[in-house]
């Protein structure tokens, strides 16, 4: 018995599509790291931001401020030496130049850091962060679609970072808080690049809806 032409197609098509999601979801991973050494480790060689080659304090709350692979941006804050490269803060206890980012509950006052390149991982000593004023560092790709959320840390200075390990590639990162405004700094950041590219499953995905098209085109030819 000779079924539906088009019925199989299009059930072709569905399972071919389902496929791709389902490897796209178990494929996904977003690792943090509140280890310096153990990033190293498992991102492999990277690139080193020191900031240094910003000489004046330089704020970005009025326009965006490019530092090598990094445009900074941000809304201003209520302290407006915040959302600025700034070349000393004995508060944070950085004795060279660092960026002063700070977060927001309100909605619409954001700071990020978006990417020239995009990259698969990222860190840097952080200083300053409360956990009561649940502040979340939440990484989005070119598509603003988003990869993972970080959100977990103790008080004081530290190393925060992530890695994504199935093929994608962040394209910014968006600073805010759930509660109250908070003003913390950033030096030495890290961060390892990578051009995005059609992964595995998307390549399968191509292929199979190729083969679609063409048994299509055959049937419709004999028809």
């Amino acid at each position: 018995m000779t079924g539906n032409p088009m019925f199989s197609m299009k059930r072709l098509t569905a399972i071919i599509v389902a496929s791709f999601l389902f490897t796209q979801t178990a494929n996904a991973a977003f690792i943090t790291y509140t280890s310096e050494s153990a990033w190293d480790t498992a991102v492999g060689a990277s690139t080193t931001e020191n900031f240094n080659s910003i000489t004046v304090d330089t704020p970005f709350h009025t326009s965006p401020v490019n530092v090598g692979n990094m445009t900074f941006s941000g809304f201003t804050p209520s302290n407006p030496t915040f959302n600025e490269i700034a070349t000393t803060d004995p508060h944070f206890g950085f004795t060279t130049t660092h960026v002063r980012l700070a977060t927001s509950s309100v909605a619409g006052d954001q700071s990020r850091i978006d990417f020239v390149t995009g990259v698969s991982a990222w860190g840097g000593d952080i200083a300053n962060l409360e956990p009561s004023r649940a502040s979340s560092f939440t990484v989005f790709d070119a598509g603003d679609n988003a990869l993972g959320i970080f959100n977990s840390y103790t008080a004081g200075t530290g190393f925060h970072g992530f890695e994504l390990t199935a093929g994608e590639v962040a394209s910014y990162i968006v600073f805010n808080s759930a509660t109250v405004d908070e003003f913390f700094g950033l030096d030495d950041a890290k961060f390892v690049t990578s051009e995005a590219a059609v992964s595995e499953p998307g390549t399968l995905l191509i292929f199979g809806l190729g083969l679609v098209g063409l048994g299509y085109a055959r049937r419709h030819k004999r028809a």
